[in-house]
C-alpha cells in the first residue's frame, strides 16, 4: 500500500472549524505566522494536529512584510520555535532565487545546527537534476517548490525526479501542490494544500468517494463559514482515501 498525505495549510484562520470537526490529521503551518504568538496559541493550533505537523519557514512572507530583513536573526527564531516545540518536520528557508544558493546553503547549515535535526530541503528547475540527486543523497525526506509560481513549465518533467528519489527511498514533498486530478501520476509522499477553504463567493467541494471538484454555489450569499465547515468535512474525507488508496 502507498500511502499520500495531504496537510491541511491555513488552518490559523479556520480553527474553530477544524476544532469542530475534530481537527486533521495533517497540518502545514507557517512559522511566519506564529513568530512571537504566546504559547497558548500555538498549542492552540497544535491540538487540532492528529498525526503530523509540517513547518514552513514563511521565509517568502517575512521577506514581503516590510522592514529590514536579517535572515541569521530570523533563521535563529525558527531554530529557536523548533527547539521549543520539539518540531520534527520542518522545511528549511527556500531564498535561492533571493539570495542565492551559497547564501541558502549557509542559512541551512546554520539551522540544523542550531535544532540539532535535518530540515527539509526545496529543490527548485534551475538548481539542475546533479544538484536534486546530491539532495537525495543527503536526506530522506526533501520537497519541490516553484510549482505555485509557475517555474516547472512542464510539471511532467517532476515524475522521473520524484520516481528517482522513491527508488532511493527518500521522501518527496510537492509544495503547493493542489491538483488533484494529477496526484496519481505524480506519486508524492505528501503535498499540502489551502484549496479546502471556502472563499466568500460560494464555493463548495463535494467528494464523491473517489475524487473531490468545486461546486459553484448558485447562492452568492453563502455562509462561508458554514461552507468552510461543510468542506473541511469534504476535504478531510478526501485526503483518508488518498491515504488508505491501494492502486496509487
Amino acid at each position: 500500500m502507498i500511502d499520500l498525505k495531504i496537510y491541511f495549510a491555513g488552518i490559523e484562520s479556520y480553527i474553530k472549524q477544524v476544532e469542530r470537526v475534530g481537527g486533521v490529521d495533517y497540518v502545514l503551518t507557517t512559522f511566519f505566522n506564529l513568530r512571537g504568538k504566546p504559547a497558548s496559541r500555538v498549542n492552540e493550533l497544535r491540538r487540532l494536529v492528529n498525526k503530523s505537523w509540517l513547518i514552513d519557514s514563511g521565509a517568502f512572507t517575512f521577506m514581503n512584510s516590510g522592514g529590514e530583513v536579517n535572515w541569521d536573526e530570523y533563521v535563529d527564531d525558527y531554530a529557536d520555535f523548533i527547539n521549543e516545540y520539539n518540531i520534527e518536520l520542518f522545511i528549511e528557508l527556500d531564498l535561492y532565487s533571493i539570495i542565492g544558493i551559497e547564501n541558502t546553503e549557509r542559512i541551512r547549515k546554520r539551522l540544523e545546527l542550531k535544532t540539532g535535526k535535518k530540515c527539509i530541503p526545496v529543490f527548485h528547475p534551475e538548481l539542475g537534476v546533479g544538484y536534486y540527486k546530491k539532495m537525495v543523497d543527503a536526506y530522506n525526506y526533501i520537497a519541490i517548490g516553484g510549482i505555485v509560481v509557475g517555474k516547472w513549465k512542464d510539471e511532467n518533467q517532476m515524475i522521473p525526479l520524484i520516481n528517482y528519489a522513491k527508488r532511493k527511498g527518500v521522501k518527496v514533498h510537492g509544495l503547493g501542490f493542489t491538483r488533484t486530478s494529477k496526484l496519481d501520476r505524480f506519486k508524492f509522499y505528501s503535498v499540502d494544500s489551502t484549496s479546502w477553504l471556502s472563499d466568500r463567493f460560494g464555493k463548495v467541494y463535494v467528494f464523491d468517494g473517489k475524487t473531490i471538484r468545486d461546486v459553484p454555489s448558485a447562492n452568492k450569499r453563502t455562509d462561508w463559514r458554514r461552507a468552510s465547515y461543510h468542506n473541511i468535512i469534504q476535504w478531510k474525507k478526501y485526503a483518508k482515501y488518498m491515504e488508505v488508496k491501494n492502486d496509487r
